[in-house]
């Protein structure tokens, strides 16, 4: 008898240990996923975005020293390609770290953003005002050009093709990052006359 209650307990315990919670609406938001993201290009620093419902986090970690930088609400990460910086997304700003000082800038730009080759310059377009912006990272200066309406960078990262439209006029130049500016003239034509313009693998037109 003693041996049967010995039982009965057991059995009604492992049974109520199983049971679980039910899952409620409350606990939708606590559920995240994981995405991977970029990794620069000395292989030191590794990025990955938690995204929960209404917020997101961009995480950059050093896969050496274990450092941790936490960035709420950031996305689209890149490193330059000397793994010195990286910049990010995040309320209509493009920000920038420098990985091995520490130090934060960011700029008001909502648009496109790109290192060029090397990592001297990030360059931002903001079709929205027509302004490219080239932050000269090495001597922290930087350049600001009006009027471009469209700006295609080519692949190697050194030069990119800019549209430059005045009333109803554009105009077609060449710019190269580590040049003196303005931009080298190609053509001009009626406002429209330049479109899906393309660069080959070799970076040229």
């Amino acid at each position: 008898m003693k041996n049967i209650l010995r039982v009965t307990l057991l059995l009604i315990s492992t049974l109520g240990y199983g049971q679980k919670r039910l899952l409620a609406e409350s606990d939708y938001p606590l559920w995240n996923t994981i995405s991977s993201g970029p990794i620069s290009y000395d292989g030191n620093w590794l990025t990955y975005s938690t995204h929960y419902k209404g917020a997101d986090t961009l995480f950059i970690r050093n896969s050496r020293t274990a450092r941790l930088i936490s960035l709420p609400s950031a996305t689209h990460p890149q490193f330059s390609d000397d793994s010195r910086f990286v910049s990010y997304l995040s309320q209509d700003r493009v920000h920038l770290i420098g990985l091995q000082s520490g130090k934060h800038s960011s700029y008001s730009a909502n648009g496109r953003h790109l290192f060029s080759s090397g990592g001297r310059y990030l360059i931002l377009h903001d079709p929205a005002k027509g302004q490219l912006l080239l932050a000269d990272l090495k001597y922290r200066k930087e350049a600001l050009i009006g009027n471009v309406a469209e700006f295609v960078p080519d692949p190697t990262g050194r030069s990119a093709v800019l549209v430059f439209r005045n009333g109803g006029s554009d105009r077609m130049g060449m710019l190269t990052y580590s040049a003196n500016l303005p931009a080298l003239p190609i053509a001009e034509g009626p406002s429209g006359s330049f479109r899906n313009i393309t660069w080959n693998a070799k970076g040229t037109i």
